[in-house]
């Protein structure tokens, strides 16, 4: 029990912060670029962490899960001494230095963090990691909609405060149960095991499609973290971002239940085009809300989206690691990471120059577009995307 609430806690403590800050930015900037910005800065954290981790000899799982809650302590000290005392450098500088630093924290703790559950489960791997996926969506699921409720409900200082000190105690409790998992839990390490260079180079080809879809497809999907929070308060409904938030995360926790099933029906392209679909159909119901029945618009985009954005979650990954080798699944599952970390570093910034330079409407119109992409891609049928395991 002490290894679930660990992961929890180590979850919960981004995802307090993912949605509102964007709103924060947005207040104390009187910029939407501050908005998405705090994203990518973030993600330049994780990958300094997770660029670290690699070059590093192995570490046990749990001092690691300690090493990077206790830098998570620290930011969350930074946060809250920026809200009390102006320090020398505007608000945002001071907030965004310390987001970088969270994030390397919360690349050490949450890289080592399923370990943390594989060795206290009982049972096959599958359904630990399945186990693993359902806590940290269900951190996801209370994170975000908790801290834009509060948000909206104080005022924006104090919110931002409360918010930040909610962090800190979530990152506290880790540190102090962290010690109670269980003791065999093994040691960190980038990769699974070593394999020669020309059984990588196979794989290469396929791979790489595989990556730049799967990289899109989150740049796709960011919008709903990055622009929803600014256009529900936009449209003076700001308490509609938590409750699509938590739709959202709600409905892609339902459909990775399916997925296996309806992959093996339907084949990895129709599903790849019904997820584009989806995704398209949730833009537009969140376009229309402007205008038309706000509320039940905005969970029907959250609906569609959401479903959208757990089938290329699962989809590409199951797909990467089904045509390689066991011996490689440890490379695949770092390149699928990394394609979540690049595409936050591209995404905040994307989405909020995007608003700067045409506006919120149009960026919203602009991603209904793109979104068709990367089934188009999948009709095309390029060769790397064809090729199967031999």
């Amino acid at each position: 029990m002490a290894a679930v609430v660990t992961v929890f806690m180590i979850s919960i403590t981004n995802q307090l912060l993912t949605a509102v800050l964007g709103v924060y930015f947005t207040d104390i900037n009187h910029s939407v670029l501050g908005a998405g910005m705090h994203l990518s800065i973030f993600a330049v954290g994780t990958l300094t962490g997770k660029a670290f981790l690699l070059l590093h000899r192995p570490v046990e799982s749990r001092i690691l899960v300690r090493a990077g809650m206790g830098i998570t302590i620290f930011a969350s000290i930074g946060y809250l001494l920026g809200g009390f005392w102006h320090p020398f450098c505007p608000v945002a500088v001071w907030v965004s230095f310390f987001r970088m630093v969270q994030g390397i924290g919360f690349s050490f703790a949450a890289s080592a963090s399923p370990i943390l559950i594989t060795g206290y489960s009982k049972g096959q791997l599958s359904g630990k990691i399945s186990n693993y996926g359902m806590i940290t969506t269900f951190a996801t699921l209370i994170g975000n909609p908790l801290a834009l409720r509060i948000y909206a409900g104080m005022a924006e200082q104090k919110a931002f405060l409360l918010i930040c000190l909610l962090v800190l105690i979530c990152a506290a409790c880790a540190v102090i149960l962290c010690p109670k998992t269980e003791e065999a839990v093994g040691a960190f390490q980038g990769f699974s095991k070593e394999t020669s260079g020309s059984e990588v180079k196979k794989w290469i080809p396929f791979i790489g499609g595989l990556f730049l879809l799967f990289f899109f497809s989150q740049i796709l999907t960011s919008i709903f973290n990055v622009l929803v929070p600014i256009y529900a308060k936009q449209m003076g409904r700001l308490e509609l971002a938590s409750v699509f938030l938590m739709v959202v995360t709600a409905a892609m926790l339902v459909i990775r239940i399916g997925i296996p099933a309806l992959l093996r029906k339907m084949g990895f392209r129709r599903f790849v085009m019904t997820g584009c679909i989806l995704y398209v159909a949730g833009i537009l119901c969140c376009l229309a809300a402007e205008s038309v029945c706000t509320g039940i618009m905005m969970i029907s985009g959250g609906i569609l989206g959401g479903v959208a954005s757990g089938i290329f979650m699962s989809v590409f990954h199951i797909k990467m690691l089904s045509v390689v080798p066991e011996e490689l699944y440890g490379k695949v599952n770092i390149i699928f990471l990394l394609a979540i970390d690049f595409s936050l570093i591209v995404s905040g910034t994307f989405w909020t120059l995007l608003v700067n330079r045409f506006g919120l409407h149009e960026a919203f119109c602009l991603a209904a577009v793109m979104g068709l992409l990367p089934g188009l891609c999948c009709i095309v049928k390029p060769k790397s995307l064809c090729r199967s395991a031999e």
